[in-house]
């Protein structure tokens, strides 16, 4: 770090002692450089010591490093100056330094105040306690669950209409695993509140007065309904100004176009006059002309319009509901949620009695913790929370980005007043709100805070690093190119505008490639789907699964490219897939599906006739027959027993040790072999010995393993 020569941004992130200072580091900026050189700045110009200052990370991984580049950082800086007895003394400190994870910062904290702790009933948690590990914490939740779910439905037993309601809605009275799923479901996201209790508590008195009208839903739902609209009438528009090259199209299809994205525009103003307004637009296409020819214009042009009809049937589906009538949806629907809202409370209150009863905690409890420690009831801190507001001269927090509630307070509880608070991060770079974080938290404070040459004398203020030091220009620019036009408010709560985009911030050796847009043409070929289901042509789509963007439309257009199913060859000729007679192909096993139970499951491929759950087959290769009484199909993270499927499903059943990949499942009587699926080496060992005789065997099984996973 020694020759590294900041851009003027990044200077004035590292030597800015105003108010907090929130930075927004693109990726590539030289952020934790950035950080590191401001540290130094505070040691070497003001003299301060390492330990004033808590650096937050979040990961174990992230502290240890940024702990390894300051301890280096301080050798060479101690080899420069070898008379510098301040920074000497920091080389002893700079190990026990509080550079360390908010989880365990809490608990660091916790261990030394734990006694400052009302009591939980009748026990109170020790400076010893243990934190619970993930499958441990499941199983406890699991177990108390049981317990609280007998004492609900003894409730019904005594009369308790509410939770009738509630088990008859989720269960029908017969299977309570969806309610098990919910309420640990509900459970689990109010741990990113600070208070979960309370919240739960708020939420049972909005149930208890079902509002006069549904003004806070509707707004919900008209928000959704004018995205949708606003997004069709510029997608139309812009259509109807690309058939201008092909006037045949345009005129038998662009003026239907602008026809329709004028009446979408219609909800901005119907939207003004309430819900049922709205609801009596009924736009729709007029008759499109007659085109002929123009190379495939015609059908990406008639996509767009099935596309904007089908998005039309959803919002008419949502319209069709009346105002009153979704009033007495949520009169109808109270009890219910009353009873679940209960139902949670004594969930919560009992797990969280159970693990003070063992003297232990799971990761979130060490935060709510942290939170009753530092604040009061009424948010005024504690006087633990005044001492340690004290403590530090600056509090340093890396990847802001994925904090949540619960964090966002503890840090402004051990600031000075929110005065000392240095945060870094990059919002377009947040992958873990499926684990509770809250980008919002970051965009509040970048949307409401001035830029750092605006802002006053220890106000609170945003800096942006948007110099990239990784990437050429070429790079940027395809990133540039394709987040412009896939980011937006809608989709990922920020506008890709100016400030947002990546600068080239490294000087690289001319390259001869070409633009951005280029650059994808260049790198894709024409839609075929002929190509496509041939195996010769790789669509690639654009979402993600955290967010659920994209996933919908990618499964729709998936299945519209795939093939039927097709006939599979065996040593007995084709099997043709309408054939009566069931059979499959196991073409994948997969091991640790469920990690409690370690199973190992086949998927196989139906390839002809009708598959029932229960029926009796024969496994060619074993020559055994065996039912296959609990066949599942997965999606993501969700099981599903199949009572029937049919040639081209994928089901899974369970495997005790019999399937390898490319067996052959039949009826009984019907006895062939698929042809398996060719089997390559990219890595053979060449050698192998046991260590000891009694060894032997595992290595034979080790050595056969891998064929039956599909992996030679």
């Amino acid at each position: 770090m020694g020759s590294f020569e900041p851009t003027p941004q990044q200077r004035r992130a590292m030597e800015d002692r105003g108010g907090s200072l929130l930075v927004s580091a693109a990726a590539g900026s030289g952020k934790t450089k950035v950080l590191v050189e401001r540290l130094f700045g505070y040691m070497e110009r003001e003299r301060c010591r390492i330990d004033d200052f808590l650096i937050i990370t979040f990961t174990k991984a992230a502290a240890a490093e940024l702990r390894g580049r300051i301890a280096a950082e301080l050798s060479q800086r101690v080899a420069r100056q070898p008379e510098n007895m301040h920074l000497r003394r920091q080389m002893m400190r700079v190990y026990q330094a509080d550079i360390k994870t908010v989880d365990a910062f809490c608990g660091s904290l916790l261990r030394e105040n734990i006694h400052l702790l009302p009591p939980e009933g009748q026990r109170s948690l020790t400076p010893d306690f243990r934190v619970l590990d993930q499958q441990e914490a499941e199983l406890l939740r699991m177990q108390v669950l049981e317990q609280v779910l007998e004492e609900f439905y003894q409730r019904i037993g005594r009369g308790d209409t509410q939770a009738q309601q509630l088990a008859e809605t989720l269960g029908a009275g017969r299977d309570d695993r969806a309610l098990e799923r919910l309420v640990l479901d509900i459970h689990g996201k109010i741990q990113s509140h600070a208070y979960p209790m309370r919240w739960l508590e708020r939420l049972r008195g909005q149930w208890q007065q079902v509002p006069e009208s549904v003004g806070p839903y509707r707004e919900v739902l008209t928000d959704s309904i004018l995205r949708r609209t606003r997004f069709w009438a510029r997608k139309l528009t812009e259509t109807a100004a690309w058939m201008e090259q092909y006037p045949d199209l345009y005129r038998g299809y662009g003026d239907r176009f602008l026809e329709m994205a004028e009446q979408l525009q219609g909800y901005e103003t119907a939207a003004q006059e309430g819900w049922d307004a709205m609801a009596r637009l009924k736009p729709a296409f007029r008759r499109m002309g007659v085109v002929k020819g123009c190379d495939g214009a015609k059908e990406q042009a008639q996509a767009v319009r099935k596309r904007c009809k089908d998005e039309l049937d959803e919002i008419g589906a949502l319209l069709a509901v009346s105002e009153s009538e979704q009033l007495e949806d949520l009169e109808a629907m109270a009890p219910a949620m009353l009873a679940l809202v209960r139902l949670t409370e004594d969930f919560t209150a009992a797990y969280q009695a159970e693990k003070v009863r063992r003297n232990c905690m799971d990761f979130s409890d060490q935060e709510h913790y942290a939170i009753r420690l530092l604040q009061g009831d009424d948010g005024a801190p504690t006087p633990l929370g005044r001492q340690l507001s004290g403590r530090y001269r600056e509090i340093m927090v890396d990847e802001y980005q994925d904090t949540n509630e619960v964090q966002n307070r503890i840090f402004d509880a051990i600031s000075c007043k929110g005065q000392n608070l240095f945060t870094v991060g990059d919002v377009k770079q947040s992958i873990y709100r499926f684990r509770l974080a809250d980008p919002r938290i970051f965009l509040q404070h970048y949307n409401t805070w001035p830029p750092l040459e605006d802002a006053e004398e220890h106000d609170s203020a945003k800096l942006l690093l948007s110099r990239n030091f990784r990437s050429r220009k070429e790079v940027l620019d395809a990133t540039n190119f394709i987040f412009c036009n896939i980011l937006s408010e809608e989709m990922g709560e920020l506008d890709y505008g100016a400030d947002e985009m990546l600068r080239l911030g490294a000087n690289y050796v001319e390259s001869s490639a070409c633009g951005a847009e280029e650059l994808l043409d260049g790198a894709g070929y024409e839609f075929d789907l002929e190509a496509v289901r041939h195996g010769r042509l790789s669509p690639v789509f654009f979402g993600s699964a955290l967010t659920n963007f994209g996933v919908e439309p990618f499964l729709e257009d998936f299945l519209h490219m795939t093939t039927p199913p097709l006939p599979r060859k065996s040593d007995a000729g084709e099997i043709d897939p309408f054939d009566d007679d069931f059979s499959a192909f196991v073409f994948k096993i997969q091991a640790n599906m469920n990690k409690a139970h370690r199973d190992r499951v086949a998927f196989m491929r139906i390839c002809s006739g009708k598959f029932e759950k229960g029926m009796e087959v024969l496994h060619v290769q074993g020559d055994k027959r065996m039912k296959l009484s609990q066949p599942q199909q997965l999606m993501a993270q969700e099981r599903e027993i199949v009572d029937e499927a049919y040639a081209g499903d994928i089901i899974g059943v369970f495997d005790p040790g019999i399937f390898s990949i490319g067996d052959t499942i039949s009826v009984p009587g019907k006895k062939f072999r698929f042809e398996g699926i060719p089997t390559f080496a990219p890595d053979v060992p060449t050698f192998m010995m046991a260590r000891t005789p009694c060894s032997a065997i595992e290595q034979r099984s080790a050595s056969r393993s891998p064929s039956k996973r599909g992996s030679s």
